[in-house]
This record gives structure tokens, C-alpha cells and sequence, in this order.
């Protein structure tokens, strides 16, 4: 999905541009400006980017980016918390696993107290009852507004 490779590439970006945080983050002694591919091999290399949610991912960026650089700070918890709806609802697409449906339906519990959950493509067609949208328009905006705001954020 596009969404974990924006993540990758943003944070590559980032330790390309100051690789301090993470240096002093792991006791490293690293020059401050590594090179793309210096970048990518440090933070592939280190582990495989497998975040669970937005909030992992701004774990991970406080702890190793230096705040100048990191444009997930900018991530409302408006917008992560539909991010990590949609997560929920592409796992479930993606793998139909029991997992996938225990969380897709804890989420249709807790966020829009469904009783009977439906199913994944009936909840996007709807309207959002704030919005009057779409649901799945709903996702899509409020992944362009993540977009835009962590563009404006590191240039």
C-alpha cells in the first residue's frame, strides 16, 4: 500500500537530512548528512518497518528523527485515528483472517456501536453521518490532508 511506502520514503528522507537522533537514539557515531543510500540501508537494515498503527509511527519518528525533519508530527489525532480505521478495513481485505475480522469488528463496536457488523464494502459505500460523505471519500481526504500537511512539513 502506498500509505507504508510514503511512511518508508519519509522517514529514509528525513534521516538523509539529519541522521543525529537516530545516531545518539542507537549510541552510533554517524556524519549528519548520510547519504540516500546510506539512509535506506540503516533503517531497512536495522528492522523491517512493520508499524501497527500512526501512533508506532510517531513513536518511532520522535524517538529517531530530529524534530525538524520529522513531518509526522504533523499528523492530527483526527486524522491517524482514520488512518488506522482504514488500516483495520485493508487487513481485512487484504487477508480475510480471523484476526482481520476480530479487529474489524471490535472497531465497528467501539467507533459506530454496530451490533450486527457489516460488511467491509457496505461500511465504505454509506455516508458518514458527520460528513454526509462517502466513507471511503472520508478515508481518502483525510489521507490527502496527512499528505499535505507532512509535505509542508519538511520543505
Amino acid at each position: 500500500m502506498r500509505w507504508e511506502v510514503l511512511v518508508e520514503d519519509d522517514i529514509i528522507t528525513s534521516l538523509n537530512r539529519d541522521s543525529s537522533a537516530y545516531a545518539e537514539s542507537l549510541g552510533l557515531r554517524l556524519r549528519k548528512h548520510l547519504t540516500r543510500d546510506e539512509s535506506e540501508a540503516m533503517i531497512i537494515g536495522h528492522r523491517y518497518l512493520d508499524f501497527k498503527s500512526v501512533g508506532d509511527v510517531k513513536k518511532f519518528a520522535r524517538r529517531h528523527l530530529v524534530s525538524k525533519y520529522n513531518p509526522f508530527e504533523t499528523i492530527t489525532p483526527q486524522i491517524a485515528d482514520k488512518i488506522d480505521e482504514f488500516m483495520i478495513i485493508r487487513n481485512l481485505l487484504a487477508h480475510y483472517s480471523g484476526h482481520g475480522w476480530r479487529a474489524y469488528r471490535r472497531m465497528m463496536a467501539q467507533k459506530y456501536s454496530y451490533r450486527r457488523v457489516p460488511e467491509p464494502g457496505a461500511f465504505l459505500i454509506k455516508a458518514d453521518p458527520e460528513t454526509q460523505e462517502y466513507r471511503w471519500s472520508s478515508y481518502l481526504v483525510n489521507f490527502l490532508r496527512c499528505s499535505e500537511r507532512m509535505r509542508k512539513a519538511i520543505l
